[in-house]
């Protein structure tokens, strides 16, 4: 019994729960579902050389996750006890301006309320992003597959074949997603294009694109874009010069200018830190969860552009459909 208590270790409640919803998630990864087993066999009492034997695995694995626990706990426990507020960097955006975020909220829910109604009238609503360092990674070895009371066992090593990105739009009525361009790189150009072929899908109607705030969102070659495809009649005074005057002066006169609703082609921009809201952001997880996961293996960097645009292919024609949309823009209901 001696024996045993040597290599219990001890959760808090807490710990415990987090433990078991890794543990028993559908959509946990194998190597976070194989180590809470551990941790979780470990509090029970059981020794490393049990558990190894019940997991099919090495006895080490086992005393290497009893000692990095032993190690963290203290610093888990302190994390825990602290105030959450503490806690806040990637929950909640610094919010300077609270009705300016209230109203740039606001007017993103409404968009996407008002998206089927507008559709009907010939106006597009979009929702457009990039997602980058997509990494083309392959195993070293073959995985060895599932057997009776065995989960299938993949190589944990792998070799880089570079990385890629993708921008993309995604129609917020139909679920379509539009004009993919799969490639490296996210230059001012590079969106430029992409947003062109989306508009060039339905060149006589109106679009309205939701995207973030990033500079390359609001460049000088999305404001000739916009100008031309308007045929809005500007001289150059008007227009002026990058970092000088007019509407090409700085971010904040050429956004102002982007968002004008007497365009054609104008964008609605969310709040910093708020990709949420951005429901492009929705359909990368579906891409990572059904395509880009552990299991996913590239031989090159080609492999993975031209498997994303299969599935893009594949979602297009049999899973493309409009997200639920429920928020409405108000943060806190009593």
């Amino acid at each position: 019994m001696g024996k045993r208590i040597k290599h219990t270790i001890a959760f808090t409640e807490k710990q415990k729960q987090v433990l078991e919803t890794m543990k028993n998630g559908s959509h946990s990864p194998l190597h976070m579902i194989q180590r809470s087993t551990i941790l979780l066999s470990l509090g029970e009492g059981r020794t490393p050389s049990e558990i190894a034997r019940e997991m099919d695995t090495e006895r080490n694995t086992a005393a290497k996750w009893r000692n990095r626990w032993i190690a963290a706990k203290p610093e888990l426990d302190r994390i825990e006890q602290e105030n959450p507020r503490q806690s806040r960097y990637w929950l909640n955006p610094n919010i300077t301006d609270e009705a300016t975020f209230h109203k740039e909220v606001q007017q993103v829910c409404e968009l996407y309320d008002a998206a089927p109604r507008l559709y009907e009238s010939g106006t597009h609503v979009h929702s457009s992003d990039e997602m980058t360092g997509i990494q083309a990674l392959s195993h070293k070895h073959e995985a060895l597959p599932m057997l009776p009371g065995k989960v299938e066992r993949r190589e944990f090593e792998y070799e880089r074949h570079g990385t890629s990105g993708i921008i993309a739009s995604r129609h917020v009525v139909t679920g379509q997603v539009e004009a993919p361009l799969i490639q490296p790189t996210r230059t001012e150009l590079d969106f430029v294009q992409h947003i062109s072929q989306v508009v060039m899908l339905h060149p006589d109607d109106r679009h309205i694109f939701v995207t973030d705030k990033l500079n390359t969102h609001q460049s000088e070659s999305l404001v000739r874009f916009v100008i031309a495809q308007g045929k809005l009649d500007l001289d150059e005074e008007t227009l002026g010069v990058k970092g000088k005057s007019g509407i090409l002066k700085s971010m904040a006169t050429r956004k102002a200018f982007l968002e004008n609703p007497a365009h054609p082609v104008r964008f609605v921009y969310t709040p910093k830190h708020c990709s949420w809201l951005n429901q492009i952001e929705c359909w990368f997880s579906i891409l990572v969860r059904r395509l880009l996961n552990k299991r996913s293996s590239f031989s090159s960097k080609e492999a993975p552009e031209a498997r994303i645009a299969q599935f893009i292919l594949y979602y297009n024609t049999h899973l493309a459909k409009p997200f639920k949309w429920t928020f409405d823009g108000n943060l806190l209901k009593v």
